[in-house]
């Protein structure tokens, strides 16, 4: 008998495993610009290139309401976290990054179809390359009603968020929370100042992914990165290793998938070139970890890879 609970146990872990995967299964597209008069760039939230959590907050793949554009929306939680300004949400917000293959230097106008619980739930920061500007963050509700999908175009300074590209290639499309429970559909990037995405329908214009287009990469980016850690799942331990392009001020850290820090296992400065680690599913004050799915998280620099892990005791 104790056998087969244990192998119960496992075949329930692996399937847990594979089902939250599958739940992030766009989790690395990238988006490309249209080459039109308004110069589009669209993304479905949930088709996220990578999702970093903060500290102690996470974005959550929902369902509802019902009506969303894609196959469903990104939540911020929990509820109560609050990440009023641009400098606390830079250093403690959950994040999800898009990269987008910018092909012109313009102004870009920021939209997103989303919706609130209710007046404490109705706002994010949005980001480009790491900052929030002054015309990006706060971007919100204005008195709509909750429970349903609203297209946003002003920031809570009744100002259009809007944010420029000096350089043609990709850059970072960013979202930070403000409020917990805001959530949100859909992103809509234009270079024309006019252009609402209710001129294509209530759920706006199609998704633009990057598929099958050449464009230009930085180097460093292309030799930047993180292995799956191997074996996987484990028990005891498992390696992780990863590739620095340039000598780097580097952290490796473990989230559980609520979006809390468990583990730090880097954090100083490295050389260039192959790096690895093992991980003995410790949390920080060297007490083991009960079985479940966790995030490595490597930051060097300005990028940033995430892999899932799977421990079973």
């Amino acid at each position: 008998m104790p056998k087969f609970t244990k192998l119960l146990s496992t075949v329930i872990f692996l399937f847990i495993f594979l089902l939250h995967s599958q739940l992030y299964a766009q989790e690395g597209t990238t988006f490309q610009q249209q080459d039109d008069e308004f110069g589009l760039a669209v993304m479905e939230a949930e088709n996220y290139t990578e999702q970093v959590p903060g500290a102690d907050s996470y974005f959550e793949f929902v369902t509802e309401p019902a009506l969303f554009s894609g196959t469903g929306a990104m939540q911020a939680l929990p509820d109560a976290a609050v990440f009023a300004d641009a400098a606390s949400a830079l250093a403690n917000s959950a994040v999800l990054n898009y990269v987008v293959n910018f092909i012109r230097a313009d102004s870009v106008f920021i939209w997103t179809r989303a919706s609130h619980l209710d007046c404490s739930h109705d706002s994010y920061h949005a980001g480009i390359d790491g900052e929030i500007l002054d015309l990006t963050d706060r971007i919100g509700f204005h008195g709509e009603a909750p429970g349903e999908w609203f297209w946003l175009g002003i920031n809570m300074d009744n100002a259009k968020p809007v944010f420029y590209i000096d350089s043609p290639g990709e850059h970072v499309f960013q979202v930070f929370m403000r409020e917990g429970g805001l959530k949100i559909d859909k992103f809509v990037l234009t270079t024309s100042r006019d252009y609402d995405p209710l001129f294509e329908g209530d759920l706006g214009p199609a998704e633009t992914p990057a598929t099958g287009v050449e464009s230009p990469k930085d180097a460093s980016v292309q030799d930047f990165r993180l292995n799956q850690n191997y074996p996987n799942p484990f028990n005891p331990s498992t390696t992780i290793s990863y590739n620095l392009a340039k000598n780097s001020l580097v952290s490796l850290k473990v989230y559980n998938v609520s979006g809390h820090l468990v583990a730090t296992l880097v954090n100083g400065f490295q050389n260039a070139g192959n790096h690895t680690i093992t991980w003995n599913g410790s949390d920080e004050n060297s007490s083991p970890l009960a079985s479940g799915i966790y995030l490595a998280r490597l930051t060097a620099g300005s990028h940033t890879s995430t892999v899932r892990m799977l421990l079973m005791r």
